[in-house]
């Protein structure tokens, strides 16, 4: 019983819930179409955040399984539950398929539309922590169509339209940030750059230009979403946050060696943990009064 739940707990935390922030995106489809606090609305998409949860949890014991070797000599990967020997390689597997077959059931259970986007989800990331993240360009374009499929998701599953220009925006700013982690694990981290094999097929100069490129088309992308909705014309007014919060990013990149982990980022540097809380809480007042 002891060792069972030991596994277990070891699971949970090879499910890295900490990444599970990035599926908040899920909820843009609610909060822009102004359903947020109509009963019931919330707590579909807060089942559909679960849903996909899991799954990403699902494909992340997966690619640990996959990378068990590399993560051993890593110095900090090498503390991962199976590289380190505390999850069984039997377990996690089979934990992986119990967890995301409850997801993908789940999630058709709310509805066949969002049964089919978790699907390609699935499929997707598994791709990608198998093969298509040791390819370059097509590593980082996979990771930004998954925060799309996630944002449909969360429009799909409560049968509401979503702004084409609001997954162009939310594709623009995952290639960013994900852009940004290539460049940081490239430049400072020398243990990714011998396991990664797409890294070997970068160069500074290139991340440089794609970064500058897509950290301008998020702005321009979501500046011309605001005077494209029907919402208040106050909406406009939330385009220098996202432009601060996208420059004070990419100054973090290059200064502070904060690319690799958007999360550490958010959490460890104040004015862009302020800029993100105030540009939220402006677009609850704003769509919402």
């Amino acid at each position: 019983m002891h060792i069972s739940a030991l596994q277990t707990t070891m699971t949970i935390k090879t499910m890295r819930p900490v990444q599970w922030t990035k599926n908040l995106i899920i909820f843009a489809g609610v909060i822009f179409s102004e359903k947020l606090f109509v009963s019931g609305y919330f707590l579909k998409a807060l089942s559909v955040f679960i849903v996909f949860c899991l799954l990403s949890g699902s494909v992340y014991i997966i690619n640990d399984l996959a990378d068990m070797e590399g993560d051993r000599v890593h110095p900090e990967k090498k503390n991962r539950p199976l590289a380190a020997g505390m999850l069984s390689t039997g377990f996690g597997a089979v934990s992986a398929c119990i967890i995301a077959v409850t997801a993908i059931s789940g999630a058709f259970l709310i509805n066949t539309g969002l049964g089919f986007l978790a699907v390609n989800y699935f499929a997707l990331t598994l791709g990608y922590s198998l093969f298509l993240k040791n390819i370059a360009i097509i590593d980082v374009l996979i990771i930004a169509a998954g925060f799309i499929i996630r944002a449909a998701a969360g429009a799909v599953a409560i049968s509401v339209s979503i702004s084409p220009w609001l997954l162009v925006c939310t594709f623009l700013l995952a290639l960013f940030l994900a852009l940004a982690k290539r460049r940081h694990e490239l430049l400072y981290d020398n243990v990714s750059r011998l396991c990664r094999q797409s890294l070997c097929q970068y160069r500074p100069g290139t991340l440089d230009v794609l970064i500058h490129a897509a950290a301008l088309a998020t702005i321009l992308g979501y500046s011309l979403y605001t005077v494209s909705q029907n919402h208040s014309e106050y909406l406009v007014g939330t385009v220098p946050l996202v432009a601060f919060g996208i420059f004070r990013y990419r100054y973090l990149t290059y200064h502070g060696h904060l690319g690799g982990s958007p999360e550490t980022a958010l959490l460890g540097d104040r004015p862009l943990y302020l800029t993100v809380l105030c540009w939220v809480l402006s677009l609850l007042i704003i769509i919402y009064t």
